[in-house]
C-alpha cells in the first residue's frame, strides 16, 4: 500500500486520532507518532513472518 493510497491515508488519520486520545489519558508518551506506530507494526509483522523450525516454509513474499 502507497502512502499516498485513499486506505493507508484512512488509517494513519483514524490511528493519528486513536494515539491522540491515548496520548491525552497518559497511556502513549507525546513524543509518539503514527510514524513509529507504523513502524512497530511493521516490524512485529515482519518478525511473525521469519522462518521458524517448527513453522513451515513460506514463498519470498517478492519473487
Amino acid at each position: 500500500m502507497s502512502r499516498g493510497s485513499w486506505a493507508c491515508a484512512g488509517m494513519r488519520s483514524a490511528g493519528g486520532q486513536l494515539l491522540e486520545r491515548a496520548q491525552q489519558t497518559g497511556w502513549v508518551r507525546s513524543d509518539v507518532t503514527v510514524s513509529v506506530i507504523a513502524l512497530a507494526l511493521g516490524l512485529a509483522w515482519a518478525a511473525e513472518l521469519r522462518v521458524h523450525p517448527s513453522r513451515p516454509a513460506r514463498p519470498p513474499l517478492v519473487p
